[in-house]
């Protein structure tokens, strides 16, 4: 009897196999080694096996689908706010969410009722300020909230 076994592939092979490829789709945006000391509020935290900054919301399911290809775990990274990183940093891939999108999408029922979409990389007072901006109230109290959309959901 043959069998056939799916050869052993180390951490560091996919980390690397993913690092390529993440350079092939970024360009030389993706980082190893990145301290995520300088991406959180609180300036601490060790090292990203690899870190990739995304501001498209394709950008962000290109890096999780190309992480998930590779077996390579994921951690998303919103503005770094109420976040505490072990020295010892993490492992896999480490995105940091950038998106901005902020739009409005009119009721199709009723004229007077609009939907304001935010993607989750939104920082919650930029929010705040832009639903004042158009006149929308309700969301006042986000305006002194550190953190981003993701990361409040």
């Amino acid at each position: 009897m043959i069998w056939l076994l799916n050869p052993v592939i180390s951490v560091d092979a996919k980390l690397e196999a993913l690092f390529k490829e993440l350079q092939l789709h970024f360009g030389e945006t993706p980082r190893r080694n990145e301290l995520l000391s300088g991406h959180t509020t609180s300036r601490l935290g060790g090292p990203a096996d690899i870190w990739l900054p995304v501001t498209t919301l394709d950008q962000l399911v290109q890096a999780v689908d190309l992480a998930r290809q590779h077996q390579v775990p994921v951690f998303m990274l919103g503005s770094g706010a109420n976040l505490l990183i072990q020295d010892g940093g993490i492992r896999g891939l480490v995105v940091e969410n950038r998106t901005k999108r902020i739009w409005v999408k009119p009721n199709n029922r009723d004229d007077q009722l609009k939907t304001l979409v935010a993607e989750s990389g939104v920082i919650l007072p930029n929010l705040a300020r832009r639903c004042a901006q158009m006149g929308l109230s309700g969301f006042e109290w986000a305006v002194g909230v550190p953190g981003t959309v993701g990361g409040a959901v």
